[in-house]
């Protein structure tokens, strides 16, 4: 998309130069093009970043699932009990019994 809207606005720029277009007709239509090409940039720019988000939040996913075992031997018992709420929602029932 990108491209094409490039080659429209060497399109428009050939036509100012041979007097198809005049001043303000181009500029008018550069305009256009210009709003155009910014829209489109902005739009990848966006999806890099929602991209660029998702690649963290998998990171941080897989760093938290590798340390687990670990924090999980470290943890005390309210710990791992809320670990467990929070992992295992609707799952599993945690049962505490009073010591």
């Amino acid at each position: 998309m990108l491209n094409k809207l490039s080659k429209e606005k060497q399109r428009l720029i050939n036509m100012g130069k041979s007097g198809v277009l005049n001043d303000e007709e181009l500029k008018e239509e550069l305009n256009k093009i210009r709003s155009e090409i910014n829209k489109v940039k902005l739009k990848m720019n966006e999806s890099h970043e929602e991209e660029f988000r998702i690649e963290l939040l998998v990171d941080y996913a897989e760093m938290f699932f590798r340390t687990l075992p670990d924090f999980w031997l470290e943890a005390d018992t309210s710990t791992k009990i809320r670990l467990q709420r929070v992992l295992w929602v609707n799952t599993v029932k945690v049962l505490v019994f009073p010591c």
